[in-house]
């Protein structure tokens, strides 16, 4: 048990880590947020362009609230699940300068 007054220290870290000098990051810092935004502007424009020419025809007579809904209904997770992560590994170097 413990005396009040004195604290334990628990280290995360192997004791062959401790000896081990570290080595340098190779992985890029967090994006430029201007860049980011920009790369996804890059990415979503196109899409969403290309996309309410498919629907259009198809859908076009239901109302905007709709139509809005079916058009972001595919695109975000499309963006977020394909077209992203693709970007941002493509793109790491740039967007952490």
């Amino acid at each position: 048990m413990l005396q009040p007054g004195v604290r334990l220290l628990v280290s995360a870290q192997s004791p062959a880590s401790e000896s081990s000098p570290a080595e340098p990051s190779t992985t890029p810092g967090p994006p430029n947020r201007v860049r980011l935004a920009f790369l996804m502007w890059s990415a979503i424009f196109p899409l969403l362009t290309i996309l309410l020419l498919v629907i259009n025809p198809i859908i076009g007579e239901a109302p905007l609230p709709v139509r809005t809904g079916v058009a972001t209904a595919i695109l975000v997770p499309l963006i977020i699940m394909v077209v992203m992560p693709f970007l941002t590994k493509r793109f790491a170097t740039w967007l952490a300068g």
